[in-house]
């Protein structure tokens, strides 16, 4: 996985890193798609331009791209918040981005939602399952308004620090977010 560097590569790096995927026989890549660089400002400014070369870039190599859907802008944090790995003040703010981009990427089958959100490094202030699966539910219900047959899978775990995966898995079972949710990253 390339991560969220992709969407920062100059043209000419994008390439060869994309390029090297397919030489390696790579089929599909993920790449943060970051709620933070889309909409920086406010929830009604979109810039999209980074992720559309990406995509664009996967699309004609033949690459399955698997956007994670992570990273919270400023604006919609908490207000004691000055991290973009903070959770959303707001779930539903977070779906709604989620939506808008099953909506504009209709060509991507599966989303990845947060990643390694059992850490506290990626989940700030700290892991809550219950919390996660707020915003797990709320997103898979706005990707799927957006694009029917979507997949939804949930952030792929972090081994070390933070809350066990097996633990953390157990807890997110427990708030029923699981049930509409096709994989585990």
């Amino acid at each position: 996985a390339f991560g969220g560097t992709l969407t920062w590569m100059p043209r000419d790096q994008l390439a060869t890193t994309l390029d090297d995927a397919v030489t390696l026989g790579a089929r599909w890549i993920r790449a943060d798609l970051s709620w933070a660089e889309i909409q920086p400002e406010s929830p009604t400014a979109f810039h999209w331009e980074r992720f559309d070369r990406v995509a664009a870039a996967a699309r004609q190599r033949g690459l399955t791209l698997l956007p994670i859907i992570t990273y919270t802008p400023a604006w919609a944090r908490p207000h004691d918040c000055t991290s973009e790995k903070c959770a959303p003040a707001d779930p539903r703010q977070f779906a709604k981005f989620a939506g808008e981009a099953a909506g504009r990427y209709r060509g991507i089958a599966t989303w990845e939602i947060w990643n390694e959100e059992n850490s506290e490094l990626f989940w700030e202030p700290t892991p809550d399952a219950l919390a996660y699966g707020e915003l797990l539910e709320a997103t898979t219900v706005s990707i799927r308004a957006s694009n029917p047959s979507a997949q939804v899978i949930i952030g792929g775990l972090a081994n070390t620090g933070g809350i066990p995966p097996r633990a953390y898995l157990v807890d997110l079972v427990a708030t029923g977010a699981t049930r509409e949710v096709d994989g585990l990253g």
